[in-house]
C-alpha cells in the first residue's frame, strides 16, 4: 500500500496561538519522518536461549526423568527404623526370606543343620542352639541338597574317569574349606565337629 505524503516544509505559526495548534503542527510534522523498518523476532536463538541459562534438550530430559517411576535410595538402616522387613537385612532372623546361602551359614552355626560325610546338609534337631521353624528347614535343606546333586552330576560328566563317590568326596573336601567359622560338619568318625577358623 502507497501512503500519498505532501512535501514538508516548514510552518511558521506565531507563538500566541493555542497549545492545540503545536500538537497539530508536531502531528503534521511526524507524517514527513519515515520510520526504519525493524523486525521484531519472538524467540531467541539457541546460543541465545543457552546464554541465557536455558537449556530445552536437558530441561526435556530432566523432566521425562522426574517422570519416570523409580525406588527411593534408602539405606538397609532406615528400612530397618521403619519396620520394613526386608529380605536378607538379618543373617540371624528366622523370620527373614533371606537368601539360601545366608541362611544355611546361619543353621550351620547355630548347630541346626550340619554338612554330613556324604556332602549333603542334613538336619540337627539335637544339638540346635535356636528355635527353628522345622518345616521351612527342611525346604531349604532339600532346596541345597538338589542343587548340590545337579552339581555333582555335572561334575561327574567333566571328570570321565572318575566315580560319583570320587567326584562328591573331591567336592566335600574343597567346599569345607569354605565353610563358614563356626559351622557344624561331621568328620570321618561319624561325630559331629566345629569348624574352627
Amino acid at each position: 500500500m502507497q501512503r500519498n505524503t505532501l512535501p514538508c516544509r516548514p510552518v511558521v505559526r506565531p507563538a500566541h496561538r493555542a497549545p492545540g495548534a503545536a500538537i497539530a503542527l508536531a502531528a503534521l510534522a511526524a507524517g514527513c519522518i519515515r520510520a526504519p523498518a525493524v523486525v521484531i523476532v519472538d524467540r531467541k536463538t539457541a546460543v541465545e536461549q543457552q546464554a541465557s541459562g536455558s537449556f530445552r534438550g536437558l530441561e526435556e530430559e530432566l523432566e521425562q526423568a522426574g517422570l519416570v517411576p523409580r525406588p527411593a535410595p534408602l539405606t538397609a538402616a532406615q528400612l530397618g527404623a521403619s519396620g520394613v522387613r526386608r529380605a536378607g537385612l538379618e543373617a540371624n532372623s528366622e523370620d527373614d526370606e533371606a537368601n539360601d546361602a545366608v541362611r544355611t551359614d546361619a543353621l550351620l552355626i547355630k548347630r541346626c543343620v550340619g554338612e554330613s560325610l556324604d556332602g549333603a546338609l542334613v538336619l540337627t534337631i539335637d544339638p540346635c542352639t535356636g528355635a527353628i521353624d522345622v518345616p521351612q528347614v527342611g525346604r531349604l535343606i532339600e532346596r541345597i541338597n538338589r542343587d548340590r546333586r545337579q552339581l555333582w552330576r555335572w561334575l561327574h560328566g567333566q571328570a570321565p574317569g572318575k566315580t560319583p563317590d570320587e567326584v562328591r568326596t573331591a567336592w566335600r573336601e574343597t567346599h569345607l574349606v569354605g565353610l563358614v567359622c563356626g559351622g557344624q560338619f561331621q568328620a570321618a568318625g561319624g561325630a559331629w565337629e566345629i569348624k574352627r577358623c
